[in-house]
């Protein structure tokens, strides 16, 4: 028989509460229940009879053990004896010095709670046994073969012993009955063991040496695991709110880090590897387990994960145990065939020292020969290879050059950037000058933002963005054409007048695809128009995109006018805007063997993912996915991406 009272409250750190309650018994006899009160530091419980007597018990947390009635197990919880038929009132005067408490008395008879620690005793009984054996076969393994791999896997499974023989209370019960915060903290002891599984696995699949590239993002697990496991036992201490959230984005981030990382051991192939995932599996299946009980889904309980754990280690030592065996067979092997390949040389060697007698005196008649024709060749080539220093180094002279007047032309991306509430500019082109340019102007109370992808990239698409740069500064700056749509037809009609003004022969597909973005700060209103290139922005946590005119500037085969569709709308406090060109979506990156775009729809779930951060954090976590896509390939293209804030 169970009777569940629950009732929520916001309860403070280090305040008294009271409360109290009533149980009726309406059994004909007296009966032993335990009372379990729930997350308490420290609780003192009277229970009153209808006589006038009342008993005292106390227990929490925080209470040494030989204080409590009963004294075994972990939860707060009191013994108390219902008198036949009577109402029995109970009042509980609590605290917590390290959390709010939490109080969801639970009655449970006393019968039934034996036997669930019978049943408890046993199954951890033999847990614990299993975790010893492990431990000490995988300690005779460490001292005799002196590896770390061994000692870091035998430190793993003595603090995932210590860490539940604590988390049952056993620790406190039969060793530190006086001392119940140091029990407390003990349970920090479970990201210590994160450490040692992280060093465990990186020695035990030889990553530093097999994947030097995948060792650099193990490292960093590695040192982050090392931190949380120092800064989450000092919070738990200072300030449990802080602990609270710093556990829980420990625990996404490590959850995340070992998915990844199961990946990527997939990945690898071998037989050691697939025992690696099988133990993972193991213990990624218990926690499943776990998490479909809290939701209801299946019974509740603890020892899916108990399960799961032991299966995990079981795998680990078999792991280890292939291991050793197959360095014996290797050791073995390499011995063998090292005496045979030692008296192969043996017979070999008389017969090739017959032979070089026989060829040195040709060879070195050769050679001599030789020699004169290379001294030949070099003094060639070294000539020719200075004129080629000289050549390249006035070609990189120019181009940097080129770069540095790009970069005057663009103009400073802090002073573009004040004319908004805040905003970024994030400017990466494929080579040293690019064909993406920015261009920005402010007319009385008109703000004038603009983003364009000029044909090409390197010098030739430089070219055509400081023909578009000159343009737009005449269209706007000097005939003051604010209205985006006419800033395109007028930019249009420029380009290629000036085009076809230079061209001889078939006419170039030369031009630029762009958005152009007005704001109006008296009004608050926004105006678009866009060639090819859409506008995007972020409103109540949502993502628009506001359509291009399928329209480039420039030179264009088709024969249809061009139309340039205009866009208003009013702005609200908030939105923030992205004006891009197409060169981040076209990246070519992801996984080696599948290498392929970015693409658009991941390239906007992307600006609202982050579009909450500050621009100056926004910008820096595009450039952090654009350099994790990119990884080893080469930059396709030159990227743009221009976010302001309103």
């Amino acid at each position: 028989m169970c009777l569940l009272l629950n009732w929520g409250e916001a309860f403070r750190v280090g305040q008294d509460y009271w409360t109290r309650f009533r149980i009726e018994s309406r059994l004909a006899y007296d009966r032993d229940w335990i009372l379990f009160l729930g997350y308490v530091s420290e609780a003192d419980v009277f229970i009153v009879y209808e006589n006038g007597t009342y008993e005292r018990k106390k227990t929490g947390f925080l209470v040494p053990n030989h204080e409590q009635d009963p004294n075994e197990g972990p939860e707060p919880k009191v013994r108390i004896t219902l008198r036949a038929g009577q109402i029995n009132e109970v009042y509980v005067r609590f605290q917590n010095v390290v959390y709010p408490p939490e109080i969801t008395p639970v009655l449970q008879a006393m019968s039934a709670w034996q036997a669930q620690m019978n049943q408890t005793n046993l199954i951890q009984g033999f847990f614990q046994g299993l975790l010893a054996l492990m431990f000490l076969y995988n300690l005779f393994l460490a001292i005799s073969l002196r590896d770390r791999t061994y000692f870091a896997f035998v430190m793993y499974v003595l603090l995932i012993a210590v860490y539940f023989f604590n988390e049952y209370g056993y620790l406190e019960e039969y060793f530190l009955r006086d001392q119940p915060l140091v029990s407390f903290h003990l349970a920090n002891l479970v990201y210590v063991a994160a450490v040692y599984y992280v060093q465990f696995n990186r020695r035990f699949l030889n990553i530093p040496q097999d994947y030097p590239g995948w060792d650099r993002l193990v490292v960093v697990w590695y040192m982050v695991s090392i931190v949380f496991a120092v800064l989450l036992p000092v919070l738990s201490v200072l300030d449990f709110e802080s602990y609270m959230l710093a556990r829980n984005a420990y625990h996404v981030f490590y959850a995340l880090a070992l998915i990844l990382f199961i990946f990527a051991v997939l990945w690898m192939n071998s037989a050691v590897a697939n025992l690696f995932v099988l133990g993972n599996f193991c213990i990624l299946a218990g926690a499943t387990f776990i998490i479909m009980g809290n939701v209801g889904i299946i019974p509740f309980s603890l020892y899916y994960l108990l399960f799961g754990i032991v299966s995990q280690l079981f795998v680990f030592t078999m792991a280890l145990s292939y291991r050793f065996r197959r360095s014996i067979w290797e050791a073995q092997q390499a011995q063998d065939e090292l005496i045979d390949q030692l008296q192969e040389n043996q017979r070999l060697q008389a017969q090739i020292n017959q032979e070089l007698e026989e060829k040195v005196t040709e060879r070195t008649r050769e050679i001599a020969q030789k020699n004169e024709e290379i001294e030949t060749q070099n003094e060639i080539l070294q000539a020719r290879s200075g004129e080629l220093e000289k050549a390249y180094s006035k070609i990189q002279d120019s181009v940097r050059y080129a770069q540095r007047l790009q970069s005057a032309i663009l103009g400073n991306e802090r002073e573009i950037v004040s004319h908004f509430k805040d905003g970024f500019i994030l400017f990466l082109p494929r080579d040293m000058v690019s064909g993406d340019f920015y261009w920005s102007s402010k007319i009385g109370h008109l703000r004038i933002l603009i983003a364009a992808d000029c044909t090409g990239h390197g010098i030739p698409g430089a070219l055509m963005a400081v023909l578009g740069n000159s343009v737009l500064n005449d269209v706007v700056n000097e005939e003051h054409v604010t209205s985006p749509d006419e800033i395109l037809y007028e930019l249009d009609k420029k380009v290629v007048y000036t085009l076809q003004k230079q061209s001889v022969g078939p006419q170039p597909k030369d031009g630029m695809d762009i958005v152009v973005l007005t704001y109006d700060e008296i009004s608050a209103t926004l105006r678009y128009a866009g060639a090819k290139n859409p506008l995007y922005y972020v409103r109540d946590y949502q993502i628009h995109q506001v359509p291009a005119s399928n329209f480039p500037i420039g030179i264009y085969t088709n024969p249809n006018p061009k139309h340039f569709e205009l866009h208003e709308f009013q702005a609200r406090e908030g939105d923030i805007f992205y004006l891009t060109t197409d060169g981040f979506q076209d990246q070519f990156g992801g996984m080696e063997a599948q290498t392929r775009k970015y693409l658009k729809k991941r390239f906007r779930e992307l600006l609202l993912r982050h579009s909450h951060l500050p621009m100056a954090e926004q910008k820096k976590r595009l450039l952090e996915e654009f350099e994790f896509w990119k990884g080893k390939h080469p930059q396709t293209d030159d990227v743009l991406i221009v976010g302001i804030q309103i």
